[in-house]
């Protein structure tokens, strides 16, 4: 069933990202420097120009979120489309993590349901289809979660560098995550 909500997670990201594709000022949101979107945008295409330090410059954000877009525009080209899917597909895969660990905490049941909650979250949809770090600093909290609470069940040193290896990824990514 959890393969299901998986499914059904990515392919409601997938309508959702195919429809606002159509939408003319989809792209303006990104090219208007009033947009968080547009440094964002401007600082992965500096970097995957080839200059790794962002152009000498202070991040106006915290960094890992242009380092990800960087790496996308690398290896799939200059297409935000591309950096929706991926988007998508990673919170979809947070959904995974999320259900694996409730299940752990809680039951199966819970498990299942908060999972199909998180899956169809509108605000979740929502920010796949954006060019912010939104759906990245989920993915990493569910992680996050995930890592934690296997590293409390095996307690071995090797789960809890792991745990924190990915909360300093989180933040890199939003620098208040620690609230």
């Amino acid at each position: 069933i959890i393969s299901l909500i998986f499914i059904a997670s990515f392919s409601i990201r997938l309508i959702y990202i195919f429809q606002i594709s159509e939408f003319p000022l989809s792209e303006y949101l990104i090219t208007n420097s009033t947009f968080d979107q547009h440094g964002f945008d401007e600082n992965a295409l500096i970097i995957s120009s080839g200059d790794w330090l962002g152009g000498g410059e202070v991040f106006e954000k915290e960094p890992l979120y242009s380092y990800f877009l960087a790496v996308i525009y690398r290896i799939f080209g200059y297409w935000h489309f591309v950096v929706y899917i991926i988007q998508a597909l990673l919170t979809s895969l947070g959904i995974l993590l999320f259900y694996k660990a409730s299940a752990r905490c809680f039951n199966a049941p819970i498990a299942l349901i908060t999972s199909f909650i998180l899956a169809f979250y509108s605000v979740s949809v929502f920010y796949d289809g954006l060019l912010l770090r939104a759906s990245l600093v989920t993915f990493l909290t569910l992680l996050l979660f995930y890592c934690i609470v296997r590293a409390c069940e095996s307690n071995n040193l090797l789960s809890w560098f792991l745990s924190g290896a990915v909360l300093g990824l989180s933040l890199l990514a939003r620098h208040n995550i620690f609230l």
